[in-house]
């Protein structure tokens, strides 16, 4: 996907937004912010992470928040993924709002999770108003099974945003998990797909539409 950001660019405002759901250890959100640094004008960038047992490496001049993102404000059950293979790969990457099904540990068998923990929630709404986000050029999104929440507590701000990239699976490893149909069905009066990637989606908003 980075390698299609040049050529969404010229539809990106001033200042340059992005918006990143689920940082993780931040690998991505310093790819990121290099890119919107790239642009030489104004960027404003905001990240949002809820582990707290990760520890996102922060670029300067990124807004870090710990929650996670989801349907409603408040307070909701995190399930702390956890396990590794012999190989060495951690399973840290995984954690989610919804409940693993039997599904997951069939596809991923050395995946574990621990006891769930709380930690805060915000909708893709509220966030947009605590940030002053009149427009977004470009959302990452990677929350695990709840990107049909993201969509549901984001109506509003999505359709401020010029393009919205986020994880979808077709299996169901999340109980009541959104499919990419879903998504399609729920975004379809701001947003269509621009490209599907088979596991991942980019949706551009209706407004670019040519």
């Amino acid at each position: 996907m980075l390698h299609l950001l040049p050529q969404l660019s010229p539809a990106f405002g001033d200042p340059v937004r992005i918006v990143e759901l689920g940082a993780n250890d931040g690998y991505h959100t310093g790819l990121l912010a290099q890119f919107a640094a790239s642009f030489g004008r104004r960027w404003q960038y905001v990240a949002l992470e809820p582990d707290p047992r990760l520890r996102p490496s922060i670029p300067p001049g990124v807004q870090f928040v710990p929650y996670a993102v989801a349907a409603t404000d408040g307070e909701a059950e995190f399930h702390l993924s956890s396990g590794g293979t012999p190989e060495g790969d951690r399973y840290t990457g995984s954690s989610s709002l919804r409940q693993p099904t039997e599904t997951i540990f069939r596809c991923w068998p050395h995946m574990r999770f621990e006891a769930p923990i709380k930690v805060k929630t915000v909708t893709l709404n509220t966030l947009y108003a605590q940030f002053s986000l009149d427009h977004v050029d470009f959302i990452w999104c990677d929350v695990q099974g709840c990107e049909i929440d993201v969509v549901r507590g984001g109506m509003e701000a999505l359709s401020r945003t010029k393009y919205f990239y986020t994880e979808y699976c077709d299996a169901e490893l999340y109980t009541g998990q959104g499919f990419l149909a879903d998504l399609v069905e729920e975004l379809k009066p701001i947003m269509h797909i621009h490209t599907d990637f088979k596991g991942d989606v980019l949706f551009e908003n209706n407004s670019l539409q040519h």
